[in-house]
């Protein structure tokens, strides 16, 4: 199961990432990159760049693999269940 971390190109999310990677999680990012940066995001991890608004978006990355979710909208994807095999980690 892959973690995904929502804007882990910012400052907060780089460093969950960082502590992520160094345990070995298998980790994903998606980050719209308008305040954070690519070059903030372990080459470890996949990164998917885009919006977390874009439902297209967010549902095409959900269906490349299961993933547990990190970020601030982890508890609505959970509830919804709107993108698949999503589990928040609240």
């Amino acid at each position: 199961m892959t973690v995904l971390v929502l804007g882990g190109a910012g400052y907060i999310g780089s460093h969950m990432v960082d502590r992520l990677v160094d345990q070995q999680t298998d980790v994903a990012v998606v980050d719209n990159l308008v305040k954070g940066h690519r070059a903030a995001v372990r080459p470890e991890a996949r990164f998917y760049e885009g919006d977390v608004r874009d439902k297209e978006f967010m549902r095409s990355v959900f269906k490349k693999r299961k993933h547990r979710c990190s970020g601030p909208l982890c508890g609505l994807f959970y509830r919804t269940g709107k993108y698949g095999e999503a589990t928040g980690l609240l």
